[in-house]
């Protein structure tokens, strides 16, 4: 049978191993809200409605405005000035990825290590365009689903710049 001091010392260990946990939790939540706030009131004094909405790594935002066809970036959330894209004067989206291939024992490509990867916006004008950083290894240690989150973007981009309501009110 476990004696109530031994019981009493597990529950206060487990305790004091959650505490940091907790704290980190509230300040993520917090800045998260702080962002959103920030994020929301720009869109307000710009008349942009975003439907689409992506905050990740506590780093990066991007915003959609579907009617107005307006693409919102920030790469600092922390101190960055968000960006507005007019998707209009947009023809092409597509990815860049910058990778190195790490040589195994045997000689064969070995492993694919991602360095950055960004969304390249091509403008009308040839040589015009607009790169947004959606990962950079020199910024963080590894992958979070930035790949994913790069592709379901490219595509959401592409469906905004192709609409034929936008080519027709753009002429």
């Amino acid at each position: 049978m476990i004696d109530t001091i031994s019981m009493v010392f597990v529950v206060v260990m487990i305790i004091a191993f959650a505490i940091p946990f907790v704290i980190h939790s509230k300040k993520n939540k917090r800045k998260q809200a702080q962002v959103n706030k920030r994020i929301l009131e720009f869109a307000r004094m710009h008349d942009l409605s975003l439907h689409f909405t992506e905050l990740w790594r506590n780093q990066y935002f991007l915003g959609l405005d579907e009617v107005k066809c307006q693409l919102v970036y920030l790469e600092d959330v922390g101190g960055g000035e968000p960006i507005i894209i007019d998707l209009k004067t947009i023809r092409r989206v597509h990815i860049n990825e910058k990778i190195r291939r790490i040589k195994s024992r045997d000689n064969s490509l070995g492993d694919k290590i991602i360095d950055k990867i960004e969304l390249i916006l091509e403008g009308e004008v040839p040589g015009q365009q607009c790169m947004l950083e959606v990962y950079d290894g020199e910024k963080f240690s590894g992958l979070v689903n930035e790949p994913i989150l790069a592709k379901t973007w490219e595509k959401r981009i592409h469906e905004a710049i192709t609409k034929p309501s936008l080519k027709v009110a753009h002429i």
